[in-house]
């Protein structure tokens, strides 16, 4: 699995950590979103319930949500569409390297980002 983490902020200006990245053993891309716990006023930290999860009320005051973009060739402007409905605005460059990792069946690849910038990459 490739896994790219950036700290960042919804355009509600609330710090989250998003998790995106390719699945080489399911051939599918996914995007992950929580609230940055140590960055994020507790008011916003509610209990959330896994079950309402999911794409029918996405906008961006969605805090928790997870989803798995499966199929033939999964496409990544499938995820850059999602991180828009919840109100994030990925960088270009991050999601240029998940499309390069699913086209190369990267597996085994922790990125973490900065902005725009590489912070660390590692192969395992």
């Amino acid at each position: 699995m490739s896994r790219h983490q950036l700290a960042t902020v919804n355009t509600r200006n609330v710090p989250v950590i998003v998790v995106a990245g390719f699945d080489r053993p399911l051939r599918s891309l996914f995007l992950s979103v929580r609230p940055d716990e140590e960055k994020c006023d507790p008011a916003l930290l509610v209990e959330h319930d896994e079950e309402d999860e999911g794409e029918g009320d996405l906008d961006e005051s969605t805090l928790y949500f997870d989803s798995l973009i499966c199929g033939m060739r999964p496409d990544i402007e499938q995820v850059a569409q999602l991180a828009t409905r919840l109100g994030l605005a990925l960088p270009l460059k991050l999601l240029q390297e998940i499309a390069r990792d699913a086209a190369n069946g990267v597996g085994n690849r922790v990125v973490q980002w900065e902005g725009s910038s590489i912070l660390s990459d590692r192969l395992y």
